[in-house]
Parts: structure tokens; sequence; C-alpha cells
């Protein structure tokens, strides 16, 4: 797992910024425990969605504290978890290990935290 901060001289890192180091090719779940909106479908997603159109979801939004759990198509488990923690950082989770090392090279002062 590796971790790297969601601010960086003064720019916040949207979704749609770390998302993109994964491709286009997944379908996703997200769990948003608190965000800059009130929106009652964040908090009630309705389902798993395309990257695409979950960046459309999630359009204008800051995620403080949930996760986006990504799956290929087809498969059950996730093949990459991302989570929003207090606004401040994003985690990314694999087994697969050229997913971390996209995360990696998008956002180089990532760093390993243990798992």
């Amino acid at each position: 797992m590796i971790t790297f901060a969601a601010w960086i001289d003064g720019h916040y890192r949207t979704t749609a910024e770390v998302l993109s180091a994964f491709g286009d090719h997944l379908r996703w779940r997200l769990k948003i425990d608190d965000a800059n909106s009130d929106a009652d479908e964040l908090y009630n997603p309705p389902g798993e969605m395309e990257t695409a159109r979950l960046l459309e979801f999630l359009d204008d939004v800051q995620i403080i504290d949930g996760v986006l759990e990504g799956r290929r198509f087809g498969d059950e488990a996730p093949y990459v978890i991302v989570r929003a923690v207090d606004s401040s950082w994003w985690d990314v989770e694999s087994e697969h290990s050229e997913l971390v090392d996209a995360a990696r090279a998008k956002f180089p002062d990532a760093f390993d935290q243990p798992t």
C-alpha cells in the first residue's frame, strides 16, 4: 500500500487525477463517509459504475473520507482500493504491483505504508 498527500503546493489532487493512474477499464464501487457535499446520492450511490460515469458522478466533489474499489469486469474481488483519508491523504492498495507502480509513477511523493 502507498500513501500520498491529497494536497501538494496548494493544489488538491482530485479523484479524477488519482484514478487516471489506472486507466478506464475498471468498474467502481464507492462508499463515502464524508464529502464537501451533502447530496443524498453520494452517500447512497447507485451501485457499480464505469470510470467515466464515476468521474461524472463525483464531478466537483472532494471526498473527505471514503473508499473506492476498482474491479475488473467480471471479477468480484477488488483489483485496486483507493481511500480518501481526512481530505489529506490518498491511499492506494492492490495485490497487483503494476497498479501500485502506476500510482507511484504518477505521484512520485508517494511512500509505502505497512498493510
